[in-house]
């Protein structure tokens, strides 16, 4: 299963932990026009460049990896949009991911949405990585 995926599956079988999220609205690597609402939030798990690995008797034992989760709201969105995104963060803190990077909101000049990308660094072991 692939990084994104995994990340994917974590929030949607923790729903009950995480506000303002809806499962038909994670995505994983791009938006699914078909099923999801764009009238409420919609975020979208991709993957970023895994960094340096960690070796023993050279061989891998784990490697740097990086997701990123970005937070598309409707322009007129109501919620507390800082506080979806520290519970996510809070969340996958608790998972071992740790946010190193919060891009901070801007409006898309191409659908007028206020978008937030917010990147984490995560430790994948060998281990996981064989399935």
């Amino acid at each position: 299963m692939t990084p994104a995926m995994i990340i994917t599956n974590l929030l949607i079988d923790n729903l009950d932990k995480l506000t303002g999220l809806t499962e038909s609205n994670i995505c994983t690597y791009s938006i699914d026009n078909d099923n999801v609402d764009d009238t409420n939030l919609i975020i979208v798990v991709g993957e970023n460049a895994a960094g340096d690995a960690n070796y023993g008797n050279n061989d891998v034992i784990s490697t740097h990896r990086r997701i990123q989760i970005q937070f598309y709201y409707p322009k007129d969105y109501q919620e507390d949009m800082a506080l979806i995104e520290k519970t996510v963060k809070a969340f996958l803190r608790a998972h071992g991911y740790r946010c190193y990077a919060d891009a901070g909101h801007i409006i898309t000049p191409d659908t007028m949405n206020i978008l937030n990308t917010l990147k984490f660094n995560y430790q994948e072991s060998e281990d996981t990585q064989n399935g």
